[in-house]
């Protein structure tokens, strides 16, 4: 999904950058249409949804508490993945171009960061993030494809 988030910034929203805000928000509503559909034909209109094994149903308990181990594990792996992004945002070279480009994309040009590489690596980074969150909401969840643009 990282790939795939570089390349549409790459090849479709860089392209609109700097002409104003309907551009990229034509761009991006005509890809969630065309995303909808292609995954309408791919997997049908039926609900579904992931399967987490033993998971689903296993807990721990603690006192007079019984705690579901797999909204246990959600919870780590999204705590987990906050406390990367914030270390990514304050301690590394690409989070104070990420936070400089989204301030001031034309100031970051001339201190030399490449805003049309940031931009691409950031959607890059949401692209696989909502994998992610995905992946986790689907086995808590159904997927169903009709109530998409609703929800």
């Amino acid at each position: 999904m990282f790939g795939l988030g570089v390349l549409l910034q790459r090849g479709l929203l860089n392209r609109v950058i700097g002409k104003g805000p309907m551009p990229p928000l034509l761009i991006t509503f005509r890809l969630s249409i065309i995303l909808q559909n292609v995954l309408l034909l791919t997997f049908s209109a039926d609900s579904r949804r992931l399967t987490a094994g033993p998971l689903e149903t296993l807990s721990i308990r603690i006192g007079g508490l019984s705690l579901g181990v797999l909204p246990l594990l959600t919870f780590a792996g999204t705590v987990a993945i906050l406390i990367g992004l914030k270390q990514l945002m304050n301690r590394t070279a690409l989070g104070r171009a990420f936070r400089a480009t989204s301030d001031d994309p034309v100031t970051s040009e001339l201190m030399g960061i490449d805003s049309k590489r940031v931009y691409g690596l950031a959607l890059g980074l949401a692209l696989a993030l909502v994998a992610v969150a995905g992946v986790l909401f689907g086995m808590r969840t159904i997927f169903a494809p009709p109530t998409a643009p609703a929800a």
